[in-house]
């Protein structure tokens, strides 16, 4: 495995470890894909970012342009509204309780809006979307 950005990596396994402990195993297991995928771009795009507390609006625009361009590799077809829709709530969330726990690597508030959220389940063409 290719050397990680501990301080973003070292917060993920903290989060996972602490989710663990009072949700279903497939939860943690879809939190799991779903960060180490948002860590992944925001380290092969912002490599200079060492903790959450860095992340600004423009990190997340781009994670949501990534998103909304992503193609599922075996299809080559775009990911679906509701995955989209998915992995945008599961990674505010997370961004979110970094803040509600206190944590020290918490994000700036209002990094998401609502209109995220509409952004990430625009239609598409039938065509696009995996069935």
């Amino acid at each position: 495995m290719a050397k990680r950005n501990r301080g973003l990596w070292e917060t993920y396994d903290r989060y996972i470890e602490a989710i663990a402990l009072n949700r279903r195993p497939i939860t943690v297991a879809r939190y799991r894909y779903r960060l180490s995928d948002f860590i992944r771009h925001l380290k092969s795009t912002h490599r200079h970012l060492r903790s959450f507390c860095e992340l600004r609006r423009r990190h997340i625009e781009g994670w949501l342009r990534y998103e909304a361009s992503r193609k599922v590799p075996t299809t080559n077809s775009l990911l679906r509204k509701s995955t989209r829709r998915h992995n945008v709530i599961e990674v505010r969330h997370f961004l979110e309780e970094l803040s509600a726990l206190g944590w020290e690597e918490a994000p700036p508030e209002g990094l998401f809006l609502r209109s995220d959220l509409a952004v990430a389940t625009l239609r598409r063409a039938p065509s696009e979307v995996i069935r």
